[in-house]
């Protein structure tokens, strides 16, 4: 993908991106892609596909998708290292979680812009937006914390002692969260 041909001319030449995530736009229209690192076509980036030793080096890149041509008509850069991205269901905002640089970003879908970037610590992973638009549940991998960050004043609040690296899985319907706990041989 040519960068520069969506208004990035900060990275000129041809990228090619490590999808990690989608989710779907609420109307089924687009679909959000988030891109773990961009580098540059035919070379692998200096971290691989890890953090490396320098974790805010490098931009993590979100797409729109036309969900019908399935092509790209949107980029957006986001914190490093995106892993999960989830839309709220008024279409409103998206979100991904930045595995390296240890926070969340925020998009405005309207300004196609990311308009927050909330520091949670390191590693935030799995992301669920509940049915009215109003909180995201963003698990904190190796913790035993889910941080909920206010979708109206993007404050960020934190529900301790959930477990041992809780993953989140939005269910279908999205009325309530799943918290997964993973232990080792059980």
């Amino acid at each position: 993908m040519n960068l520069d041909d969506y208004g990035h001319a900060e990275f000129p030449g041809i990228y090619q991106g490590a999808p990690a995530d989608v989710a779907f736009s609420s109307d089924g229209a687009h679909i959000w892609v988030a891109n773990t690192q961009m580098h540059q076509a035919g070379a692998r980036s200096p971290e691989g596909y890890g953090c490396g030793h320098s974790p805010r080096s490098y931009t993590s890149f979100l797409y729109r998708l036309d969900a019908a041509t399935l092509q790209p008509d949107r980029t957006i850069p986001v914190g490093a290292g995106a892993r999960f991205v989830a839309a709220s269901p008024d279409g409103r905002l998206v979100l991904t979680s930045n595995w390296c640089s240890g926070d969340v970003s925020v998009v405005d879908t309207a300004q196609d812009r990311e308009i927050y970037r909330l520091p949670l610590g390191m590693h935030p992973n799995g992301i669920a937006v509940d049915a009215g638009s109003t909180t995201a549940y963003v698990a904190i991998a190796g913790s035993t914390a889910i941080a909920t960050v206010n979708l109206q004043d993007f404050s960020v609040g934190w529900l301790n002692s959930i477990g041992i690296s809780p993953p989140l899985h939005p269910p279908r319907p999205q009325r309530s969260v799943f918290v997964r706990q993973r232990r080792r041989g059980k």
